[in-house]
């Protein structure tokens, strides 16, 4: 994006995870420091992810319990 020593270069991946895709997106003038960032913002996502997933399964625990 742009032009010269100032152009970003945007990465963009796809990580499987548990048989699911995440999509990462970095952006930075250095390839390597968009690649890095790509990674990091995919590895965040499947974070995130898993936390929803123990929060819904730690609910989930919660109302079968009180509905014994």
């Amino acid at each position: 994006k742009g032009q010269g020593e100032n152009a970003l270069g945007q990465v963009d991946i796809v990580v499987k995870y548990n048989d699911r895709k995440f999509h990462g997106v970095g952006l930075a003038t250095d390839i390597v420091e968009s690649s890095a960032k790509a990674m990091v913002n995919a590895l965040n996502t499947i974070w995130r992810a898993r936390q929803v997933e123990q929060e819904l399964k730690r609910k989930s625990q919660t109302e079968i319990k009180e509905t014994v």
